[in-house]
């Protein structure tokens, strides 16, 4: 049957954590995307926050959707509008979490929570090297945040 996706949609694009209740268990996630199966079936795509790893989740084997008041720092691109219809883009086979290098030559923007500064990147990783603030002090910060995507 499934689960109405607008509490996903709104803790997605609030950064913030689901809990959600999945074959008789209940697991926090990151909520990332939704793709449809080539057999039509809908997925959400999350990182669990227990254990970092990527996880496919059937909508309609969800039983249950709470949001939580727990943020996340996305680590990868949330595909979430914050408005307007819901979409689920095509799986182009299976949906890497990973921060693979952009074969199209997109850049990736990475902003450092700490200092405001941005980094162009041709992967989708949001680890920061050593990098110095706006007044050439050491930043301590070593995880940013996908800011944008600008095709290549």
């Amino acid at each position: 049957m499934g689960v109405a996706l607008e509490p996903v949609r709104f803790a997605a694009s609030n950064r913030l954590c689901v809990q959600l209740g999945y074959q008789g268990s209940v697991r926090v996630v990151e909520p990332y995307a939704l793709r449809r199966t080539r057999a039509g079936h809908l997925l959400l795509h999350a990182l669990r926050v227990d254990n970092r790893g990527h996880r496919s989740y059937r909508v309609d084997q969800i039983q249950s959707v709470r949001v939580t008041t727990q943020p996340f720092w996305p680590v990868y691109r949330v595909e979430f509008a914050a408005s307007g219809a819901m979409s689920a883009a095509p799986g182009r086979g299976a949906w890497t979490a990973g921060p693979a290098r952009s074969p199209s030559g997109t850049a990736y923007i990475i902003e450092c929570p700490s200092c405001d500064r941005t980094f162009r990147r041709t992967t989708s990783s949001t680890e920061l090297r050593a990098h110095k603030d706006a007044g050439g002090y050491p930043c301590r910060s070593r995880r940013g945040t996908m800011v944008d995507e600008v095709p290549g």
